[in-house]
C-alpha cells in the first residue's frame, strides 16, 4: 500500500474493522488492545484514539511517531491518554 496519508487512513480503517469484528464477538470494549511498532505504531496509535464505538483497552506503540503535521488526533472524551 506505501506510506503516506490515505496509507494511513487505510491502516486506521482496517483496524477499525478488526476492533469491531472482535466486538461482535462478544468481547468487552475495554479488554481490547491495539499495538504496533514504527510505522505500525503511528497506526494502532490513530485507531485506537480515534475509534468513536467504544472506549478501548489501551494501545502500546513502540519506537514510533505520531505520523503527520497535525499529530495524532485527540483521545475520546473520558479516556486517559499518556503520550
Amino acid at each position: 500500500v506505501g506510506v503516506g496519508p490515505s496509507a494511513m487512513g487505510l491502516g486506521v480503517a482496517y483496524c477499525h474493522h478488526l476492533i469491531r469484528e472482535e466486538l461482535q464477538r462478544g468481547v468487552a470494549s475495554r479488554r481490547i488492545f491495539v499495538g504496533g511498532f514504527s510505522q505500525g505504531g503511528c497506526v494502532a496509535a490513530r485507531a485506537a484514539l480515534s475509534f468513536p464505538d467504544a472506549p478501548l483497552g489501551g494501545c502500546v506503540a513502540a519506537s514510533t511517531f505520531a505520523g503527520g503535521p497535525g499529530g495524532p488526533p485527540p483521545p475520546p472524551r473520558g479516556a486517559r491518554s499518556h503520550l
